[in-house]
């Protein structure tokens, strides 16, 4: 069956053929129909400007521009994307409230169990590092990999700060945010700043990083401990991070998305005339699945809208068709019930729209349309890790495959 696959914001030609791999693998790996092959729609060649370097948006770090509150202890994503923008900001939080140091005025010795722990730390910064620097490679996606040095620079750092953490926390509760710190740290200088990165491999990453902290004898945390919460974090010290992670990379971020959806309303014919020839491509006989990403998948819609063949299963991953069909931004404007509801495209057999509630630019469907079924999926990445984080992870491949099988 084949499978005809709508790239979504930002992707370019170079990404786009690594993303293409990754979903003919995905979908062999849980299909139970024989999957042809996934036949690329490629457009992002007519997307935004590629001269477009955000220079309009105003400054969120200076000014008078704020974000009011804390950040709440129990929010695992919020915490994750204040450490893309400062990955010791957990562990800055857990400092001690009195200082440690030599037998100078004004200083604490160091008790005796502090002074253990932060010894295992330190003999296990180069087995971490080595290990660390392994990984890399097989998380950077279309990135180059951090060097040696680079990595070594992130490890050291990471348990420098940990071992100025309070007193009364062994490394069994130091373990966890060690590894969000790092994990965060490798995210942020791989994707050297690329507000929407696409294409690193999150949950991998923690994996990785979790198993060289398990597995080192000096450590030896507990799987699973990425998603273990500190509850006494200082929220003090996360919310300036918080405050300019949510608006230095969620702002430069949707302006992105922006200006693909604007090359779209603009290039909308051409783009609709490329899909067109990638469905003759995949064959005009039996079956077809069409599947978009983000922007992709309003594109694959208005195809839909449009086509005068069976589409076995439409499937939009992280895609905003529902926020553009409730404003009125769909070109063709599907049938409005009495409900108040939308009638999905006649031609669609299966509508599934997948979702990550932490994924700012995923939204749902069902509210506004007839015979879609909305899926949430936790992808465990903060956006926007979030937002390509679907096309690492099997449950996306199995949602979908569940859609077309017999």
């Amino acid at each position: 069956m084949p499978i005809l696959f709508i790239h979504g914001i930002t992707v370019r030609r170079e990404r786009f053929d690594g993303l293409l791999g990754d979903l003919e693998k995905g979908f062999a790996a849980v299909s139970t129909t024989a999957v042809q092959s996934v036949k690329p729609c490629y457009w992002g060649d007519l997307g935004r400007s590629d001269a477009y370097k955000g220079a309009t948006i105003p400054g969120f770090t200076v000014g008078t521009r704020d974000l009011e509150g804390s950040l709440p202890e129990e929010s695992e994503v919020g915490l994750l994307t204040a450490l893309l923008e400062a990955p010791l900001a957990e562990l800055a939080g857990l400092r001690d409230v009195e200082d440690f140091g030599d037998d100078a005025p004004g200083f604490l010795s160091v008790p005796e169990a502090v002074e253990e722990r932060n010894q295992r730390f330190d003999e296990a910064d180069a087995a971490v590092s080595n290990r660390v620097a392994s990984i890399s490679p097989s998380v950077s996606g279309p990135y180059p990999p951090l060097d040696h040095e680079t990595v070594d620079t992130i490890v050291h750092a990471v348990f420098d700060e940990v071992k100025r953490a309070d007193r009364a926390l062994g490394v069994e509760d130091l373990c966890p945010p060690v590894a969000r710190a790092i994990t965060a740290w490798l995210y942020r200088d791989t994707v050297r700043g690329d507000v929407l990165a696409g294409g690193f491999r999150w949950n991998q990453a923690v994996d990785l990083v979790e198993t060289a902290l398990r597995e080192n004898e000096q450590l030896g945390g507990e799987r699973g401990m990425f998603r273990e919460l500190a509850k006494d974090l200082a929220s003090e010290s996360l919310t300036f991070a918080f405050r300019a992670g949510l608006r230095n990379r969620i702002m430069p971020g949707l302006s992105l998305f922006l200006g693909d959806v604007f090359a779209w309303f603009r290039n909308r014919t051409q783009i609709l005339e490329r899909v067109e020839a990638a469905v003759r491509d995949a064959g005009n006989q039996g079956p077809l699945v069409i599947i978009g990403h983000s922007l992709g998948g309003v594109i694959a819609f208005e195809y839909c809208m449009e086509a005068g063949r069976t589409i076995e299963l439409l499937g939009t991953v992280g895609s905003q068709v529902g926020l553009f069909s409730e404003l009125g931004a769909i070109h063709q404007v599907p049938a409005r019930l009495a409900s108040g509801q939308f009638e999905s495209p006649a031609h669609v057999g299966t509508w599934l729209n997948i979702y990550d509630p932490d994924d700012v630019l995923s939204f749902l469907a069902a509210p506004v349309f007839t015979r879609v079924n909305d899926i949430v999926l936790d992808t465990g990445a903060p956006f926007p890790a979030a937002h390509s984080e679907y096309w690492n992870l099997p449950e996306t491949y199995r949602k979908l495959a569940a859609g077309w099988a017999p």
